[in-house]
């Protein structure tokens, strides 16, 4: 799950476009590996596993944010989707880059520009 590698990232250092969008989700299963022939067992087996990863990814998301995670978990029952500040609430990401309001210093439209310009020689 990318949001994991995301929060993962060392504190302070973890950046999202303001026009990015990030997903939580529960864990996706092959359902072709389970054919339309399978025993009861087989996906009741299949089910408590993504049980299992959710609340794994839940847990491990819960320790990288500190967000709750029986919140987190409930949350990825169903896809969410988020804007970058709401990732930032969630503590997903620390720095929303872009837009008018950037909460980087530096790292405005006009200062991208000038660090692109061509350096002085004095």
């Amino acid at each position: 799950m990318a949001a994991v590698l995301l929060a993962a990232g060392e504190p302070g250092h973890r950046y999202a476009s303001a026009s990015a969008r990030l997903m939580l989700h529960q864990p996706y299963w092959d359902g072709d590996a389970i054919s339309s022939y399978a025993q009861a067992d087989d996906l009741k087996n299949q089910a408590r596993e993504s049980d299992r990863q959710r609340q794994h990814w839940a847990s491990t998301l819960a320790e990288l944010t500190g967000s709750d995670a029986a919140s987190l978990d409930a949350r990825m029952m169903r896809d969410v989707h988020l804007t970058a500040a709401e990732a930032k609430e969630l503590g997903l990401v620390d720095h929303v880059l872009g837009g008018m309001s950037s909460s980087t210093p530096g790292l405005t439209p006009q200062a991208n520009a000038e660090s692109r310009a061509e350096p002085t020689q004095g």
